[in-house]
């Protein structure tokens, strides 16, 4: 329950919350004259042309809402409320109606601020709000059926991709949270501050005048001020509502990690990012939702490290993702792999630093010709199996799971042609292929009797790219299916 002193105001915010209730358990259905047919092909321009048509509609139907202002606040914290029962109830039921309440929030603003309106109109504000979220939903099945036709008669492929994910997200336990065993190995590491505390650490550094981390957070006492001594809603509720006059005698550095996650930070209503927007000024308070501050928290900290939807830290910082701290993380989990190889019986290229004996990771001297190396570049790893006779190659990629299934798969896609890896995949195995004498006399000193070479793309998640184009050249898996053909010894 909120105590705003102005009891009118939340009267009017809870009675568009109470609407946007029921309208969230709705079944959806599309506004017709705004959906395109499943069975029409839907061109890149006719899609475009559909999203600024909802666009339109919406907005003007934002002219029979009385109170958009205060709409706007009951969307804010319904987005809250779809984020937790994404994660606590079904992520397939309720994401869509989280992009949905996400969607519409951002575009009552663009309306509050382009609106000029001064008359109000008398009318069914249910069956108004109704029609706008059910053209919200229109927008995202066109933007579904437009992502699935970018990849013909694959329909089936990515219900099947999807599902692999699900499985698997819903699984204990990945490459990231994987601990290492190999004593001379964490002993390296440590020397070497290659841990994932201390990469992630120096990553947020570039970003300390904008940014909090989940532990500087925890300890920033105007933080909890804010929380316990100036919040006017109820201590117990998610959202945080601050006045304004008191926002402003925060520390310096909590207003600027607020304020760079507010609402003005919106780019276009539809950008992804603003899924990461936590925070909302209005004219008297800020309104700020713990729960999609804490996933911002998390999705950010991560993504400065793994590499992925790199577009985050130019929307929100103005800056690049950092090269050497994508580098320090994949080789520590290249390392993590070489361990789980190591404890269960495979041959790896051993090397010795300070007295420590370490695999060899990132191996360029497999080549003769030294020109050659900006063609075919490193080999991740590369292992003898005594099970099977064979000689590995991995090429690591440290691609992650994808959000949702809207707009993504075509990112995935293109990330992999852009770095061209089947290809480097390939010319790099026919090179070991032809100098097989080589590889083995400086990699394993002549102690493996290889009867077969295979190449491995190994990814840290599931990649749709390599999921839809088998190739008889390698071998694609993901961490989990490698981990368990490696502890059955299968390969």
């Amino acid at each position: 329950m909120i105590l705003l002193p102005e009891q009118r105001l939340w009267e009017d915010i809870e009675k568009y919350c109470r609407i946007l209730d029921d309208l969230v358990v709705l079944k959806l259905e599309p506004e017709q004259d705004f959906s395109v047919s499943k069975e029409s092909y839907l061109s890149k321009l006719k899609y475009e042309e559909k999203k600024q048509e909802i666009e339109k509609r919406i907005l003007e139907l934002f002219d029979k809402v009385n109170d958009v202002d205060k709409l706007s606040i009951a969307l804010f914290i319904f987005r809250s409320v779809m984020k937790e029962k994404m994660y606590e109830d079904s992520l397939n039921e309720w994401t869509l109606r989280f992009k949905i309440c996400n969607y519409l929030f951002f575009l009552s603003l663009k309306y509050l601020k382009n609106s000029k309106r001064t008359l109000y109109v008398n009318v069914n504000e249910r069956q108004v709000l109704k029609t706008i979220f059910f053209l919200g939903y229109t927008f995202f099945e066109n933007q579904c059926l437009f992502n699935e036709q970018q990849f013909p008669d694959s329909k089936d492929s990515i219900d099947k991709f999807f599902n692999i994910i699900e499985q698997i997200s819903n699984r204990n336990g990945d490459l990231h949270s994987y601990q290492i065993k190999n004593s001379d190995l964490k002993s390296y590491l440590n020397m070497k501050s290659l841990n994932i505390d201390i990469i992630r650490n120096n990553a947020l550094s570039k970003y300390k005048e904008q940014y909090l981390s989940k532990s500087e957070l925890l300890s920033n006492i105007s933080w909890r001020n804010m929380i316990e001594r100036d919040n006017i809603s109820h201590n117990k509720d998610d959202i945080i509502i601050i006045p304004i006059h008191a926002f402003n005698k925060y520390d310096k550095q909590l207003q600027s990690f607020i304020t760079n996650f507010e609402a003005e930070k919106c780019r276009i209503p539809s950008d992804t990012e603003t899924e990461l927007i936590f925070s909302y000024k209005t004219d008297k308070y800020f309104y700020i939702s713990k729960r999609l501050l804490y996933y911002t928290q998390t999705i950010i900290e991560d993504c400065i490290i793994w590499g992925q939807y790199e577009n985050l830290t130019k929307y929100f910082f103005g800056l690049p993702v950092n090269q050497k701290t994508l580098s320090a993380y994949n080789r520590l989990m290249t390392y993590k792999i070489a361990d789980l190889l190591l404890a269960n019986g495979y041959i790896i290229p051993m090397e010795t630093v300070k007295r420590l004996s370490i695999p060899r990771i990132e191996i360029s001297n497999y080549l003769i010709e030294k020109k050659l190396k900006n063609k075919l570049g490193d080999i991740d790893l590369i292992f003898y199996s005594e099970y099977t006779k064979i000689l590995y190659l991995i090429e690591y990629k440290n691609y992650q799971m994808m959000i949702s299934r809207d707009g993504d798969l075509k990112a995935e896609v293109s990330k992999v042609n852009r770095e061209n890896t089947p290809e480097k995949v390939n010319e790099r195995h026919k090179y070991v292929c032809s100098n097989i004498e080589h590889c083995i006399d400086v990699l394993f000193k002549n102690t493996c009797h290889v009867e077969d070479i295979k190449s491995i793309i190994l990814t840290t998640k599931p990649c749709y790219y390599f999921y839809m184009n088998k190739s008889e050249n390698y071998e694609y898996m993901e961490w989990v299916e490698f981990e368990s053909k490696v502890l059955e010894k299968k390969l």
